[in-house]
């Protein structure tokens, strides 16, 4: 029978529609199966990807297809990882999840699961899955979960979502910690919401805070090109010389996102002329940077030639 299951996971893996319906009919109980593996993963995990095996995290185009397959033979779209121990369901999984969104399937997946009985705000009610998929940078699985009747449930949420309103709600009920209005601070200024982290500012949240990695909320701005945040907090006095754990200041790791991980929408440009006029130092290599409009700051500042 575990062969049996090894073989269904490659199906799952694969998007091999009549293998695995072949497998699952000819053995129903592989949709109950567990991997004898440390992870205890069902089939159903496997569709969302994180948490299984690393060679194994792979979510084929027609993942929905597989899901569904899945979910008419049983799975059950709640059961987590570690025969139970661990708290964390397929959705969740999904949500934080590389693979299925780099597939294209992810916000329809999010569907899926929900409406075959998976619980939107998670299985403590806390909602982690919304949290743990903004604070992951997926938004078309943001905004799918809100979609499926997600609740914003605290203030690092609705900051990172851009909910000044609702954010001043939480902050004026009162029992949020220093550290959760940090986080919603750090939130605010990833996301560039410029008004939410101004707010935050003014309720006491220390500019240069520093959260993981030791990125300070200038860092979290820059690096994803949010321009308006960046000039704000430069205003407001934030550190441009303190360094995360990779040793890079705000421009220093502003240059690194924008070399590997650039952000879509992101003002790169604008965000690296605010630094170098607020006095940070350019201490990197004399060359172009692939990006016409950072290029051309770098030569009028003289960095470049």
């Amino acid at each position: 029978m575990a062969k049996k299951f090894e073989e269904a996971v490659d199906a799952v893996i694969s998007g091999d529609i009549e293998t695995l319906k072949s497998l699952l009919e000819r053995e129903p109980d592989l949709i109950r199966m567990r991997s004898s593996r440390a992870h205890r993963a069902m089939l159903i995990h496997y569709v969302a990807a994180n948490g299984v095996e690393d060679e194994r995290q792979r979510t084929p185009t027609n993942a929905v297809d597989v899901a569904n397959v899945l979910i008419d033979a049983g799975a059950e779209i709640d059961a987590t990882f570690l025969d139970g121990r661990s708290g964390t369901t397929p959705l969740v999984s999904l949500v934080t999840s590389f693979h299925p969104h780099k597939s294209g399937v992810a916000a329809e997946l999010v569907s899926v699961f929900v409406n075959a009985g998976a619980r939107v705000d998670g299985i403590k009610g806390d909602g982690e899955p919304l949290r743990l998929a903004l604070s992951s940078e997926y938004p078309e699985s943001v905004q799918a979960l809100l979609k499926c009747g997600a609740k914003i449930m605290n203030v690092e949420v609705a900051a990172g979502l851009g909910e000044l309103e609702l954010v001043e709600r939480f902050v004026d009920e009162g029992g949020i910690s220093r550290g959760e209005l940090e986080e919603a601070f750090w939130s605010a200024c990833k996301y560039g919401h410029t008004g939410v982290a101004e707010c935050l500012l003014k309720r006491g949240v220390d500019i240069d805070a520093r959260g993981g990695a030791n990125n300070t909320g200038l860092m979290l701005a820059s690096q994803r090109g949010r321009r308006d945040t960046v000039e704000m907090l430069l205003d407001c006095g934030a550190s441009i010389e303190s360094k995360n754990d990779y040793g890079g200041t705000a421009l220093g790791s502003t240059m690194y996102f924008l070399a590997n991980h650039p952000a879509p929408d992101a003002d790169y440009a604008g965000v690296i002329e605010l630094l170098l006029n607020a006095g940070s130092e350019f201490n990197f290599a004399d060359k172009l940077t692939g990006d016409d409009e950072v290029d051309d700051v770098l030569r009028k500042r003289g960095v470049i030639t």
